[in-house]
């Protein structure tokens, strides 16, 4: 599971996971995270991730109501900008080989969050984090993806979005 932290601006949340397998596959694994049926994005249980050119620099998108950019994209690292007025910050995953392994990292920062993104956001982004790399661990062992079900508090906030959050755009106006 991931940990958040409180920095002198904000916030952050690490989610890591080790895997079996060559940092070449996962690395693979990471640049299709936003193409249709790659394992990684766990489409079975949230929005798709949309990118209007993939992971191309600049490249606009997101997953439900959240919006964001690609940063920067390069094997086995990739950075978003979240494309709001109200969120501020980045998110950043990582891969670095470890023993005869990966290390799969998901980095969260967010600049001065309200009480809903502590509250409804992080919580929810911490399952999906915890989704995707349940993905990365069966994807890189060749075993299927096992999902646990979700905590009560995972259902409320989910329940909670649903009626609040504005509908996310079309593909095709992205």
């Amino acid at each position: 599971m991931g940990w958040t932290s409180r920095t002198p601006t904000g916030i952050r949340n690490v989610h890591s996971r080790l895997t079996a397998g060559p940092p070449e596959a996962a690395a693979a694994l990471l640049q299709g995270i936003a193409e249709p049926g790659n394992p990684l994005w766990p489409t079975d249980r949230w929005p798709p991730l949309v990118l209007d050119r993939g992971l191309a620099t600049g490249s606009a998108g997101g997953h439900g109501p959240i919006r964001y950019r690609v940063d920067t994209s390069a094997p086995g690292t990739i950075t978003f900008g979240f494309d709001a007025d109200d969120l501020v910050g980045r998110h950043t995953f990582t891969l670095a080989g470890e023993g005869s392994g990966v290390r799969w990292t998901h980095e969260l920062i967010i600049e001065a969050p309200d009480l809903l993104t502590r509250l409804v956001v992080v919580p929810l982004h911490d399952q999906l984090l915890e989704d995707l790399l349940d993905g990365a661990e069966a994807a890189m062992a060749g075993t299927p993806v096992r999902r646990t079900p979700f905590r009560m508090g995972v259902r409320a906030r989910r329940w909670l979005v649903d009626r609040l959050a504005p509908a996310a755009p079309e593909t095709a106006a992205l």
